[in-house]
């Protein structure tokens, strides 16, 4: 992987390290998915539900698992 980087970083001329480009990452991560999350809904649930589908999971079914055997109130998973 870092000489995939490295080669990358040598053809378009990007000074860098793995270390640096991580952090990269996660800045641009910062500045992108999770203001667009925050959008979603006001309740975790809602929040839930939308990544899940992003991910193409089906949230009503991970629901479903996780409260298979819980007759109280039904919970999202964490």
């Amino acid at each position: 992987m870092a000489e995939i980087l490295a080669r990358f970083n040598q053809i378009f001329g990007i000074p860098g390290e793995l270390k640096e480009e991580r952090y990269r990452f996660v800045q641009r991560i910062n500045q992108t998915a999770f203001h667009r999350i925050e959008q979603f809904g006001p309740t975790y649930e809602d929040h839930y539900k939308r990544i899940c589908y992003f991910l193409g999971v089906n949230s009503h079914d991970e629901i479903a698992k996780l409260n298979a055997y819980n007759y109280g109130r039904p919970v999202s998973p964490p």
